[in-house]
């Protein structure tokens, strides 16, 4: 996996100069970074290439599909060094949206998250839900990781 551009430019540039605190915590940010989206993706993911095949269809047709599920927030849209991936979790059997995600990714959205953001809230443990993963209560109790979700968009909105 391609580390992102813009952390090898900062440990380029912590490298060739004397290491200052404020160099180190960009550096040790950046290296955060990339280890938190090269686990993210480690969860699986699909490429348009992928999804196409699995859709029968075009890699064009694939792009205009996403980018309606993303707007509507039925799904994540990822770039990843170049390469957009959707989050797996967010699929069905039948590569189409899991519905019970829309009404999670719309409350995320309005919290302000980015997409990688949103998408490492669903996959690690959440303090809403008893730190368990949103992902796999989504599975048995969509509703309780709806209101987890609602619940900590209020939390952001009183800070």
């Amino acid at each position: 996996m391609a580390v992102p551009v813009y952390a090898e430019s900062m440990i380029d540039e912590a490298v060739s100069r004397p290491a200052s605190p404020m160099i180190e915590a960009r550096v040790l940010n950046a290296i955060r970074i990339r280890e938190s989206r090269v686990a993210l993706v480690a969860t699986g993911a699909f490429t348009v290439a992928e999804l196409a095949r699995g859709r029968g269809t075009s890699a064009a047709a694939v792009h205009a599909w996403l980018r309606r599920a993303v707007e509507r927030h039925r799904l994540l849209s990822i770039n990843n060094g170049g390469e957009v991936l959707v989050p797996a979790v967010l699929l069905d059997e039948a590569l189409d949206p899991v519905p019970e995600w829309q009404p999670v990714l719309e409350v995320l959205a309005a919290t302000g998250l980015d997409d990688w953001q949103q998408w490492s809230w669903i996959m690690s443990p959440c303090s809403w839900l008893s730190d368990q993963v949103p992902a796999v209560v989504m599975a048995v109790n969509p509703e309780r990781v709806l209101a987890a979700a609602v619940d900590q968009a209020e939390a952001a909105n009183d800070r």
